[in-house]
C-alpha cells in the first residue's frame, strides 16, 4: 500500500472502531477533535497525523474554564480543540509532555490496522484516569 491509501484506510479504520468509542466517554465533535464540557473545565481528544506519513497521535488535555484566554472566550466552546489544552498527555506516554505515536507505515493488510486501532481503544481509560 501506498502512504496515501495507508492514511485513507487509517483514518476510516479510526472512525469505525475508535471514535464510537470516544463518543461513549462524553466527548462530542467530529473526527479528527472531540470536546466535552464540564462545570470546571473542557476537555479535548484529537487526532493528529505525521506530516511524513506512516504515524499518528492521539492527544488529550483539559484547560480549566478560568485559564481560558479572552480570545478564546469568544471563539466558543464548538471550535475549540486540543491546542486550548493547557494540560496535555498522549496516549500511550508514560508521562505528561511525553510523547507516543501509533506506526502503521509497514503495515500489509487490514487486519493490521484494526489491531493498532483496538490498541487505541485499549488505551483510552488512560484518558479518563489523566482527565479526572
Amino acid at each position: 500500500m501506498d502512504k496515501t491509501k495507508n492514511k485513507s484506510l487509517m483514518i476510516k479504520i479510526l472512525k469505525s472502531n475508535v471514535v464510537p468509542n470516544v463518543r461513549k466517554l462524553g466527548f462530542a465533535g467530529s473526527y479528527p477533535h472531540f470536546r466535552k464540557k464540564k462545570s470546571d473545565r473542557f476537555e479535548f481528544i484529537s487526532f493528529q497525523f505525521n506530516r511524513g506519513g506512516g504515524s499518528f497521535v492521539v492527544e488529550y488535555g483539559f484547560t480549566k474554564i478560568s485559564d481560558l484566554l479572552p480570545f478564546e472566550k469568544k471563539t466558543g466552546f464548538e471550535k475549540l480543540n486540543h491546542g486550548n489544552a493547557r494540560t496535555r498527555l498522549r496516549i500511550g506516554a508514560t508521562q505528561v509532555n511525553g510523547d507516543h505515536w501509533f506506526e502503521y507505515e509497514k503495515f500489509e493488510d487490514e487486519a493490521q490496522f484494526e489491531e493498532l486501532a483496538q490498541s487505541v481503544n485499549d488505551l483510552l481509560p488512560q484518558a479518563e484516569r489523566f482527565l479526572k
